[in-house]
């Protein structure tokens, strides 16, 4: 929900700095895949490099997935089906090639190894055709070709993929920090977007007014007649996150326990300030949901929930440590802070459920609109959420703390000198850049997607 992630954690690493959850929170050294505009009636999709996909295990599913199996029936006349889901079928034609070309450990995992491996044995292989797709239901509005319905990618920064750089040409400029990533979820979906428009900070009420007007849109694209899917995370945006995140945030020497700096009567205020607004929000989603079905009267409309951020650690109350400032200390959320984290999450996703089902039930087409629950995939609150330092729990899918070796020299300069205003003030970009979902929580925010896509999309 946050904006404008500005930072990597490579310096970070290595100053020697050890946050939270680092072994899988920080995937952003991958390059992106180029967007590509992917046609409904393309005949063939275009190969897709996969140098460019995200390691790839048992599970995932879209593109990647279509390049793996094909360039492993052209190298090792596996005969895969080239169908996009990476099964146990085709975990053991990738650990019988890394067998045949010596790639240890010969584990069904695809990361560069084998990547290279299959690199150097065979170019790249086109995948399969794709399908021409039809309307929800096999009718389209009259005028409308079936061949050609779109597919539209929408929301916030947990749609436009923020935290996993780098980003596309264009989205990360100081006019521009929409920070779109080659890794977000939907761009796992097969075909792809032919309009990627998520953009991180976009509100409700923003989305719900770039639809209307139609601004900002390239050529053929938009929300129109011809779209089939549309998909989004949207809402956390009209509410205070940054502003509550960083309120809230405590500096505690991590020897003592004591408070060096923090705000907990602002921190208070805000949180039930927060708290106040999600009624607001849910109105605003309402009518960003009836104006996307108003304008793409074709389409199947997928709005995604929130996975869960903090975890709810029932009887801990140490407080949730997301990063550390070595020398000086700690930057931690008080136990009961926490929990209210934990309460407000639930009222936003409580929220997006209410109003996705009083779209279904009373605008016309609602039945077209669907909630994909994201946090069942992540486990709920006890599941793959932002760590806290606690050892034992899940791996997290959620970045904790993400702060630049030039971050963390500030931070410490400021508490060294007591310079608490100036320390808000530097803190504003580690809080802003942390907090989305890693390229593992990306995947499965897909996953969950993928269960509920119409027909034609995968």
């Amino acid at each position: 929900m946050q904006k404008r992630a500005r930072w990597t954690i490579s310096a970070v690493a290595a100053a020697g700095l050890f946050l939270t959850g680092t072994a899988t929170a920080f995937h952003d050294t991958t390059p992106a895949r180029g967007h590509t505009k992917l046609a409904a009636n393309s005949s063939v999709a275009n190969t897709i490099n996969l140098d460019s996909c995200p390691t790839l295990t048992e599970g995932y599913h879209g593109g990647c997935v279509d390049q793996l199996q094909s360039e492993l029936n052209t190298d090792d006349n596996a005969g895969l089906a080239v169908d996009g889901t990476f099964g146990a079928t085709t975990r053991q034609a990738v650990i019988t090639f890394q067998q045949q070309h010596n790639v240890s450990p010969a584990d069904g995992i695809v990361g560069p190894e084998t990547k290279a491996a299959l690199d150097g044995t065979a170019p790249g292989v086109a995948a399969a055709p794709t399908p021409a797709l039809s309307a929800p239901g096999g009718t389209t509005a009259p005028g409308t070709p079936v061949t050609s319905l779109q597919y539209v990618a929408l929301g916030d920064s947990y749609s436009s993929g923020e935290g996993l750089a780098p980003y596309q040409p264009g989205t990360d400029t100081p006019a521009d920090t929409c920070h779109q990533s080659g890794q977000a979820y939907s761009q796992y979906v097969t075909p792809k977007p032919d309009w990627f428009a998520a953009c991180s900070g976009q509100t409700a009420t923003g989305l719900t007014a770039t639809i209307a007007s139609n601004q900002e849109q390239p050529p053929n694209a938009g929300l129109t007649q011809s779209t089939g899917l549309v998909t989004f995370t949207s809402g956390g945006d009209d509410l205070p996150w940054i502003s509550v995140l960083l309120t809230c945030t405590k500096l505690e020497s991590e020897i003592l326990h004591s408070t060096l700096y923090g705000q907990p009567a602002a921190c208070q205020q805000q949180l039930s300030a927060a708290s106040g607004q999600v009624a607001t929000m849910e109105s605003n989603l309402i009518t960003a949901y009836k104006t996307v079905l108003a304008k793409a009267p074709n389409a199947q409309v997928r709005v995604l929930n929130y996975p869960p951020l903090f975890p709810d650690r029932g009887g801990n109350t140490s407080g949730c440590r997301f990063a550390r400032l070595n020398p000086l200390g700690q930057l931690v959320f008080a136990h009961d802070v926490e929990q209210q984290f934990v309460l407000l999450e639930q009222q936003t996703n409580a929220a997006i459920a209410d109003a996705v089902s009083q779209v279904q039930n009373s605008a016309p087409g609602g039945d077209r609109l669907q909630l994909v629950d994201t946090s069942a995939q992540f486990g709920g609150d006890t599941g793959h959420t932002v760590s806290c330092g606690d050892t034992g729990r899940p791996t997290p899918w959620i970045n904790s703390g993400r702060i630049s070796l030039g971050q963390l020299t500030a931070l410490t300069g400021d508490a060294a000198q007591r310079n608490w205003n100036q320390f808000k003030t530097d803190l504003f970009d580690v809080i802003t850049a942390s907090f989305h979902p890693t390229l593992e929580g990306q995947h499965q925010m897909y996953l969950a997607l993928s269960a509920e896509l119409p027909s034609g999309w995968r």
